[in-house]
């Protein structure tokens, strides 16, 4: 099972049962406890309904929030898949599938981007500011791709770092963008 996949059936797991737990609650709670109560028993009574009342607006927003949350993660995984075609023409160019996890999972457009940005040697601010996407993110990305034999540091001193693709990235992001020529021409998206 993919980490996605996973993630999406915790979370509706999560929401289920807070929406069930909302719903029992909301059952078994009782109106206003003014049946014969009196004094401390009465505190006692308005004490627990309260606590009930809180208890159950509690559980309704975290289920709201577990089924939002869940829709947002089907949309993105989605959205973040490579569309049949190119992934057929990158396994069959002898990529290996790890290729895939790495551009379909959340972060595979910006990492994308990254490297096309890399078909000259770039320092980490020039590719900050050719992608704009955050000097955090594009360290965290670098290192992803770095660890996949895409990226390699060309030159390092104190804190310049000076980033450059390597064969197998620069033979990537030929095939990825001659396949963006060819689709833009039938004018299909590529989806990454």
């Amino acid at each position: 099972m993919k980490r996605e996949d996973a993630k999406i059936l915790i979370l509706t797991a999560i929401s289920a049962i807070a929406s069930l737990y909302a719903i029992f609650l909301f059952l078994t709670m009782k109106g206003p406890s003014s049946l014969g109560s009196y004094g401390l028993y009465a505190a006692q009574a308005a004490s627990r309904d309260a606590k009930s009342r809180s208890l159950l607006a509690v559980t309704i927003y975290i289920g709201i929030l577990g089924w939002v949350l869940t829709v947002y993660e089907i949309i993105s995984t989605k959205r973040l898949q490579f569309s049949g075609t190119l992934r057929k023409i990158i396994d069959k160019e002898g990529f290996d599938r790890g290729i895939y996890r790495i551009f379909s999972s959340r972060g595979g457009g910006s990492r994308l981007a990254i490297m096309q940005a890399l078909e000259t040697p770039k320092l980490r601010n020039e590719i900050v500011k050719i992608t704009n996407i955050d000097w955090k993110e594009v360290d965290r990305n670098i290192r992803i791709l770095e660890a996949s034999n895409l990226v390699k540091m060309q030159f390092s001193h104190g804190s310049l770092n000076v980033y450059r693709l390597t064969e197998t990235g620069n033979e990537l992001v030929k095939i990825i963008t001659s396949y963006e020529s060819r689709t833009s021409k039938n004018r299909t998206p590529v989806k990454i």
